[in-house]
């Protein structure tokens, strides 16, 4: 038996008056599968998989896929995702990646939760948008997201938070931890050391007691996005596209139709908002972007950062293996020097 090492939760709910599906599975590379119908116990013909105290059945992730409430959708070590949301949010999933996002739809406005359980996503997300007050939990800390373009990695005790345009409120879990505002072109790291503690017996009884003798406070580094940081998030968001499993030539021209009309829709959430922070690029993309599509417009935003951010001491060289998910070409045009 296979053991996934990663899992992206997508628990998304709609009102009345929202889409049935929560957001279309746009690209996939490696494995990538879909766990469906949970139960509280398994019933009928299985097999059946365990996941948080619930049961689903499996399906392997397809190009087209419509994601709906309580789906999950598991990215193995080799595996990536790209989802796109009707209004042209996007959700780029790395490898070994674990969140649970939710929409409270009994309150009056949107309250939007990703729960991020290990692993990296980039988030695409319009300021105008149904998610434009997202927060994003970690074991570590909380994430204000204001719309626009950042990334997450959750590592054990450790949460890295990078903006590529737009701003991140993060705030530690811990008491009197103050909010950090996070701009274009920064990375914080919070990370939390295990509590001290003391080991004591008992005399009567002869038995070991662990008590709490110190909270830690947690360590937070505000610095530049490094060029080391830049290529994770870029090869992170990097999806290639793969030819369509459809079971007829009708339904494969149906998928492409609704694939095409959501990429357009991504787009054109990314150049609005790029239009916002830099019109100048803006005018450049939007005169060729009927030739470039939304990945290729992401890689340009990584690429401007990627000029002027510093590299960390450790490693001041790059070789081509570091972008070892980019095209060649996509490689040699945007990040070579």
């Amino acid at each position: 038996m296979k053991v996934w090492v990663g899992f992206i939760i997508l628990f998304f709910g709609w009102n009345a008056f929202a889409s049935s599906y929560v957001g279309t599975i746009t690209r996939t590379s490696g494995e990538v599968k879909v766990l469906t119908k949970a139960r509280s116990k398994p019933k009928g013909k299985g097999p059946w998989v365990k996941f948080d105290g619930r049961y689903y059945k499996v399906k392997k992730a397809r190009v087209g896929y419509k994601l709906k409430n309580e789906n999950v959708v598991q990215s193995y070590s080799n595996g990536k995702a790209m989802v796109i949301f009707p209004n042209g949010d996007q959700i780029n999933v790395g490898p070994g990646t674990s969140y649970e996002m939710a929409w409270n739809q009994k309150q009056k406005k949107t309250n939007t939760v990703l729960k991020m359980l290990y692993g990296n996503v980039r988030g695409v997300v319009s300021p105008k948008g149904p998610r434009k007050n997202m927060r994003i939990i970690t074991k570590t800390a909380v994430a204000g997201v204001r719309g626009t373009d950042f990334s997450i990695s959750a590592i054990g005790a450790e949460t890295e938070v990078s903006v590529l345009r737009g701003k991140v409120e993060v705030k530690p879990i811990a008491k009197k931890a103050k909010p950090i505002a996070i701009e274009s072109g920064f990375t914080a790291k919070v990370k939390v050391e295990e509590p001290k503690t003391e080991k004591s017996e008992d005399s009567a009884t002869k038995q070991a007691d662990t008590k709490v003798v110190a909270e830690t406070q947690p360590e937070t580094i505000l610095k530049k996005i490094t060029k080391e940081k830049l290529v994770e998030i870029q090869n992170i968001s990097t999806v290639k596209t793969k030819p369509l499993e459809t079971a007829s030539l009708a339904e494969a021209e149906t998928i492409t139709k609704e694939l095409k009309k959501l990429e357009a829709a991504a787009k054109e959430t990314v150049l609005e908002d790029i239009k916002t922070y830099n019109p100048e690029e803006y005018k450049k993309l939007e005169a060729k972007k009927g030739s470039i599509d939304i990945a290729e417009i992401n890689t340009t935003v990584v690429s401007k950062l990627f000029k002027e951010a510093p590299s960390e001491p450790e490693k001041a060289k790059f070789n081509e293996e570091d972008f070892e998910d980019l095209d060649d070409d996509i490689y040699n045009k945007y990040f070579k020097n």
